[in-house]
């Protein structure tokens, strides 16, 4: 009995232990939710695959500060902990392109333009990125 009860809690150790890379590994997700500006969302907020993005476009893909057309962000100054490389930094309030804007513009143009040049799809209907 005392070897049964060995082995099954040996298995289950083993298994944990296969198992927790997997959950530490995850990729990062980033809730688009911005409460300050969309005070009344109608539809829920984003959960945005950060890591995921990461590995398939460059950083300066989605970061930028446009001066005359040329984008002059520097990627080496991208850290994650910096509230100013948020959309919200610079788009929140009344700018140029405001902030539902922006997220929409910046979003949807990449994942059409995936569709259209023949990659794997993304996300183009509301309720693909709005998820309940």
């Amino acid at each position: 009995m005392l070897l049964k009860s060995f082995s099954v809690l040996f298995f289950l150790c083993l298994m944990l232990m296969l198992v927790t890379p997997r959950v530490w590994a995850d990729e990062e997700m980033l809730i688009l939710d911005n409460p300050e500006v969309f005070a009344k969302n109608k539809r829920p907020a984003v959960v945005f695959p950060h890591e995921m993005h990461m590995q398939m476009v460059d950083c300066l893909s989605c970061h930028h500060d446009y001066v005359n057309g040329q984008n002059t962000l520097d990627a080496d100054m991208l850290e994650e902990t910096d509230p100013a490389i948020r959309c919200a930094a610079c788009h929140a309030g009344n700018k140029v392109v405001n902030l539902k804007d922006a997220f929409h513009q910046q979003c949807l143009g990449c994942h059409r333009q995936m569709r259209t040049s023949g990659h794997a799809t993304a996300p183009e209907l509301c309720g693909e990125c709005h998820r309940r």
